[in-house]
């Protein structure tokens, strides 16, 4: 979960379910499970959720059906920002992966692509993220001492985010030849692990106080915020590809990504 890999859904189909989820775990260097079971299911012996558990070499976390928490809209924005984050990463590391990539015409094309990555993250994500940190972060901090601490170190971990995307910011500007493959797939490698750390960190001790503290009206008010900080994200991107704003390079990547 705090890498954002799901494993497949038809793995829950298969003959073998269980072997077939941990090998996804296991492939995929997941640090938990999580389930959700249904009423007929138990967890006994010759059961899929107990082999699951019996065999499972990190913790299993297993839900029923009706004790999934209620949705709150205003994480809902976050979890679908995220997810598209990591998937345009994961999709970049797969493309740098390739033996192709480190091919001189390649290597430009993929250059030019990742310079309009980064552009689309700061665009698009970063205003997002600024907003969590002032309101959501914000109101934890004032009212929820034994978190402070968490906080402040996942805040300290996204400078070096940021730094990072930076790094790949410059590598990918330098002149063609003045730059390989592995390089870029090191630092974006780095990038990458960095953001799910964080979201992983976030998702299991922020997010979680979040839930127990913020009220209703908390909740609402922030989704509101989120909602503005996106659609500003969007206008500033919109901005930059008309030539209204002259202080970035037009970027053409699709925000569905």
């Amino acid at each position: 979960m705090a890498m954002g890999i799901p494993c497949r859904v038809t793995a829950l189909f298969s003959t073998q379910p269980a072997h077939e989820v941990l090998n996804a775990v296991r492939l995929s260097g997941c640090d938990t499970i999580v389930t959700v079971r249904g009423p007929a299911e138990t967890a006994v012996p010759g059961s899929k959720a107990f082999d699951l558990r019996a065999l499972a070499t990190v913790p299993v976390l297993t839900f029923g059906i009706g004790a999934t928490p209620p949705r709150i809209p205003a994480l809902d924005v976050l979890r679908t920002e995220y997810r598209r984050h990591a998937a345009l990463l994961r999709q970049w590391l797969c493309v740098l992966s390739d033996q192709d990539a480190s091919n001189a015409q390649s290597l430009r094309a993929h250059c030019a692509g990742l310079r309009e990555t980064v552009e689309h993250i700061r665009s698009t994500v970063h205003p997002l993220q600024r907003r969590k940190e002032l309101t959501l972060y914000g109101r934890l901090r004032r009212r929820v001492e034994s978190v402070r601490a968490e906080i402040d170190e996942v805040l300290l971990l996204g400078r070096r985010e940021h730094e990072l995307l930076g790094e790949l910011e410059l590598l990918v500007a330098r002149p063609e030849g003045g730059v390989e493959a592995a390089e870029v797939l090191s630092v974006l490698d780095r990038y990458a692990q960095r953001v799910w750390t964080i979201r992983g960190r976030e998702e299991g001790i922020i997010l979680a106080a979040a839930r127990r503290h913020l009220t209703a009206a908390d909740w609402e008010r922030l989704h509101a915020e989120f909602i503005h900080a996106c659609r500003t994200g969007d206008a500033e991107k919109r901005a930059d590809r008309t030539g209204l704003d002259g202080a970035r390079p037009e970027t053409g990547t699709n925000r569905s990504l």
